[in-house]
């Protein structure tokens, strides 16, 4: 592969490492570059990373170009490599790879070059930013007929990156010089991954998986007061109801309306039936996560045979509950997870 670079840029060759021994980090979401870096500072405080993942469409490409100079010093001075997968969209509006290309050569930053045509318009591209500060990026092209470049590999360096649904199309080819794969995505429906991790790696009790069920949105309601059930599922009615009113004619809405109620009517809320229903929710997540310990993630299994004939892993960042570690591994160790409202971070050593 080729790449689109500034004249002065010297490529080194690279022989795989004998030992992969990684600290990983992958962000959840950040509102701003300066909550990624405060995000960063705070990974670090127990000790040094490697690598930091951020998820698909997390920024736009302007946001991260407007930025660019604060990342490339995150990243020198942590001496960190920096893997983002921001949205393509600038004021409302998708730019073609020419156009982007274009943008992103004006910042000084290395290209793959590729055999897209230059009115192609990529939903989202890859940007790795090095320890050095090198800068590389690559389009997306997970929806095309014909994949171009399932797996970006990063020059001067063993580390392959795919983009979400991308992974589907590697072929064992794809994966050679690669040591390890990193897999930005924004899809959130392996939703186990976090609780088969949690099991495998930590030896996870049923007391665990339940508090990490309660810190989440989608279960902690089940846990809450009386008072503070009613008045949230108040809360939430009322905008149901509001926007019924708005958006259907009278009839409709009311009719909406009178559904709703009678659901709800029907649905025994009481404190001991939510608190039954969680506990149910516990069993059957344990169980799940203890019988799927050692299966390869949806996502992986397609290619699961050439990974591990090649002994590499898949290193998934999206979003908390489905972040980790996409397939199995022999001689691969997973160590010191951490699950936390910001970031999964995790060490990962594996003798190649």
């Amino acid at each position: 592969m080729s790449v689109e670079r500034p004249e002065n840029y010297q490529e080194s060759k690279v022989e795989k490492e004998k030992t992969l021994d990684l600290n990983i980090v992958s962000l959840n979401y950040c509102e701003s570059i300066d909550q990624m870096i405060e995000l960063v500072e705070q990974a670090t405080i127990e000790g040094h990373i490697d690598t930091v993942m951020l998820g698909e469409y997390n920024f736009t490409v302007d946001e991260i170009l407007g930025d660019l100079a604060k990342i490339q010093s995150l990243a020198k001075s942590k001496n960190v490599n920096v893997i983002l997968a921001p949205d393509n969209n600038e004021m409302g509006r998708k730019l073609t790879w020419d156009e982007l290309k274009q943008q992103l050569q004006n910042q000084g930053v290395n290209i793959e070059q590729t055999s897209l045509s230059g009115d192609y318009k990529p939903e989202t591209i890859g940007i790795y930013i090095g320890k050095n500060g090198f800068t590389y990026a690559f389009p997306k092209t997970w929806h095309r007929e014909e994949v171009h470049n399932p797996v970006h590999k990063i020059p001067g360096t063993t580390i392959g990156v795919t983009i979400c649904g991308e992974i589907g199309h590697i072929q064992p080819e794809d994966l050679e010089g690669i040591n390890i794969l990193y897999n930005p995505s924004r899809e959130g429906d392996d939703p186990s991954l976090k609780y088969r991790m949690m099991v495998k790696y930590i030896n996870a009790t049923k007391e665990d998986i339940a508090k990490a069920l309660s810190q989440e949105g989608e279960y902690g309601y089940l846990l809450e007061s009386d008072e503070d059930y009613q008045r949230r599922t108040k809360e939430s009615a009322d905008r149901f109801y509001r926007q019924a009113k708005e958006m259907f004619d009278k009839k409709t809405a009311q009719e909406m309306i009178e559904r709703d109620k009678e659901h709800e009517a029907k649905e025994d809320n009481s404190v001991g039936a939510r608190r039954k229903k969680f506990d149910q929710i516990v069993e059957d997540v344990y169980a799940n996560a203890v019988s799927s310990q050692e299966s390869d993630s949806m996502y992986a299994r397609g290619i699961s045979d050439a990974l591990r004939k090649a002994n590499i892993p898949v290193a998934r960042c999206d979003g908390k509950r489905t972040t980790g570690i996409l397939n199995q591994l022999p001689d691969m160790e997973v160590g010191d997870l951490e699950y936390n409202d910001g970031y999964t971070k995790f060490s990962l050593k594996i003798e190649k």
